[in-house]
């Protein structure tokens, strides 16, 4: 009987401990994905589109992580480099990079992705073109 029990009890204690490794390797794989998820935003990005009066805006981004991103913004000539910025995931898809707090929501753009295609958005580039919330972007690397 005493056999018994100590088989039971290492039995018990093999499918605790086999659990436990399961769980531990679920965590690893969460820990994997959402970091290749982060890694997926890494490169560089460009958009460049022109108004109705032909004026011309750029964005240049180049996303080391999204804790260090540097945005170049040309408008109408002049040329605005922000950097050391920070992306907040609005969800696995999209995030939103706020490069300007003076400006209110003009400061502030949208990057998604959908498959292998990048689409930029927010209020400065509505007003680059009414009626387009959003437009593509070329992810360059």
């Amino acid at each position: 009987m005493k056999k018994f029990l100590t088989l039971i009890l290492f039995i018990l204690i093999s499918c605790s401990n086999g659990q436990k490794l399961e769980d531990i390797k679920n965590v690893e794989y969460k820990i994997k994905e959402s970091t290749k998820d982060k890694d997926s935003w890494k490169g560089k990005y460009y958009f460049e589109a022109t108004n109705r009066d032909s004026a011309k805006t750029i964005f240049d981004i180049t996303i080391s992580s999204l804790e260090d991103i540097t945005l170049t913004v040309i408008e109408e000539g002049v040329k605005n480099k922000y950097s050391h910025l920070k992306a907040e995931e609005v969800d696995n898809e999209k995030i939103k990079i706020t490069y300007d707090n003076s400006s209110d929501d003009m400061g502030v753009i949208y990057i998604k992705k959908s498959d292998n295609d990048y689409f930029i958005s927010g209020n400065p580039i509505y007003f680059i073109n009414p009626g387009n919330n959003e437009m593509p972007i070329q992810k360059v690397r």
